[in-house]
């Protein structure tokens, strides 16, 4: 004989604001930085951007990055906002720092990797698998939250740009 448990029903209504809905995304990174942009220690650390696409501001208290999809709990992001139309770098240094600049406990790798960004639950929010990177030449989305793609050209922390076409030879 089965028994059947009670269970209460609560009635609730979820209101939505479309205005402020999160929507941070990965944009931009460059996994072999040499010749670029410096971390406050001197060093050209690699570097990945977020965007806000959103008007409204973006807390990411509670959000992560990782760079392995077995643990995409692994760097925690300090009470920081990102606002409206606007965008955070990141360094991808193994620095583990939250201080004036921002640096995970994770580098990345040259050869490609996963690049993850996650909710407190481990819920994700935005991925990229990317292939083998090139030195000094950023990977980033064209347009900002668009399609991945190289830069020739890497923007942190600015809008992505389209990328000069190669010159044509005329004679």
């Amino acid at each position: 004989m089965q028994i059947l448990q009670p269970f209460v029903f609560a009635s609730f209504m979820i209101v939505l604001d479309p205005s402020s809905q999160f929507n941070v995304h990965l944009n931009e990174f460059l996994a072999s930085n040499q010749n670029g942009l410096r971390d406050e220690d001197g060093e050209a650390s690699d570097w990945i951007e977020l965007v806000n696409a959103s008007k409204k501001s973006a807390n990411l208290s509670g959000y992560w990055l990782s760079d392995d999809p077995e643990e995409p709990l692994k760097w925690a992001f300090p009470e920081v906002t990102i606002p409206g139309k606007g965008f955070l770098v990141v360094w991808a240094s193994d620095k583990n720092r939250t201080g004036s600049e921002l640096h995970t406990n994770f580098a990345l790798k040259k050869s490609g990797e996963s690049l993850i960004f996650s909710d407190s639950n481990g819920n994700l929010i935005d991925r990229i698998d990317f292939p083998s990177q090139e030195e000094d030449r950023s990977y980033g989305r064209l347009p900002d939250a668009g399609a991945w793609q190289f830069l020739d050209h890497p923007t942190p922390g600015a809008p992505n740009v389209e990328q000069d076409p190669s010159p044509t030879l005329t004679f």
